[in-house]
């Protein structure tokens, strides 16, 4: 491609990437799919139709199914239980989007899987909140390497050399968002070297696999 395919190039793919929705939209929009599935478990639990919780999400479910028709009957125990169930949800919604707005090295670690008698619903019900987030860092990643690529091409092309740091791309598009820190970078004259940390945040020195996302990413 020529200096200028780059140049357009690199300019449409981050214009579009400027107007994505922002990710704290889809996290929230998550949230009232949690809700809405809340409310389906406790119409199941009210018309004594479980069976549809089981076949929905499978075996995995089997002991919290047993459980739920056990106190379906019980108001007081459904009611608790519809409580605290949506409080798990409610605090994996809250630490989400806060992860949300911070790079991977600065977020908390994610808590262990809850135990207990009907505690894999969370998992079910809650589940895609971290894969969305997930997801989204390695879009972000992955976009960025890509305008910065375009970009150091052109400048190659046109200036005949690598230009020697990521500085002339502004912060927010040279910043790899598993580490909070400027994506590792290093050129010569023949060749440049761009990589992400990757989701360990850790600098692997450019190693990675072959589909270019572990442990670093390309």
């Amino acid at each position: 491609m020529s200096a200028t395919q780059l140049s357009k190039l690199s300019r449409g793919i981050k214009s579009s990437f400027e107007r994505r929705p922002p990710i704290l939209n889809t996290i929230k929009n998550e949230r009232e799919n949690m809700l809405q599935s809340i409310q389906l478990v406790h119409d199941c639990m009210i018309a004594g139709n479980l069976g549809v919780i089981e076949t929905n999400l499978g075996p995995d479910v089997n002991e919290a199914v047993k459980y739920l028709d056990q106190i379906r009957s019980n108001r007081r125990k459904r009611q608790a239980f519809l409580k605290e169930l949506e409080q798990i949800g409610e605090e994996e919604y809250s630490l989400v989007s806060e992860d949300a707005q911070v790079p991977t090295s600065k977020r908390k670690p994610v808590k262990k899987e809850i135990v207990g008698t009907w505690k894999k619903l969370p998992k079910h019900l809650f589940g895609s909140f971290r894969p969305i987030l997930d997801m989204n860092d390695a879009c972000v990643a992955r976009t960025r390497l890509l305008v910065l690529t375009c970009e150091i091409l052109r400048m190659g092309k046109q200036n005949k050399s690598y230009p020697d740091d990521l500085g002339a791309f502004g912060k927010e598009i040279a910043t790899d968002p598993y580490s909070g820190a400027l994506f590792p970078y290093k050129a010569d004259q023949a060749e440049f070297k761009l990589y992400s940390v990757g989701p360990n945040g850790r600098d692997d020195g450019g190693d990675t696999d072959e589909a270019y996302t572990a442990p670093d990413m390309k």
